[in-house]
């Protein structure tokens, strides 16, 4: 029974500990949108794979920014090393900065597989720097993830 109640104390333990870590890592953080209410964080890949069973659900993940819309910072492109989403945010008065490129961030918000159209699609080409025969080879509606932030907090 002491063995028992000293692992759950270490186990106790190593949680504040990791968690104290883990808010001196926010301190200096810039969050953009409204506060984040969520403590859990998974990875992209995981909000992916389970976006049709949490279908309208909040999750907070992280990630990597791997490019921004250049025109307005309305919307980046976000990925773990091994899958991506576009995040866009709720509110279209929410912009981050155009050259948080590589940061790491933490977003809350629910991830949805959408269509988007052959025109929307060459938009989001053009707003983020692709060249004029980039934008001319995208043929057809596109499937992909998107990320619809309530918060974004890059590091």
């Amino acid at each position: 029974m002491k063995l028992w109640f000293i692992t759950i104390s270490i186990f106790l333990g190593c949680i504040g500990i990791y968690s104290k870590v883990e808010a001196e890592k926010l301190s200096g953080a810039q969050i953009y949108g409204a506060q984040p209410v969520m403590s859990d964080i998974i990875p992209l890949t995981l909000a992916k794979a389970l976006q049709k069973e949490n279908h309208g659900k909040t999750v907070r993940l992280k990630a990597i920014v791997q490019s921004v819309c250049k025109r307005k910072g309305c919307w980046m492109i976000i990925s773990d090393g091994r899958n991506s989403a576009r995040l866009i945010f709720s509110s279209n008065s929410v912009i981050v900065p155009k050259n948080c490129s590589g940061k790491k961030i933490i977003a809350e918000g629910i991830m949805k597989e959408i269509i988007v159209s052959e025109a929307a699609a060459r938009q989001y080409a053009e707003d983020g720097g692709a060249s004029a025969q980039e934008k001319e080879n995208i043929k057809g509606d596109q499937k992909e993830f998107s990320f619809v932030a309530t918060s974004v907090t890059i590091l």
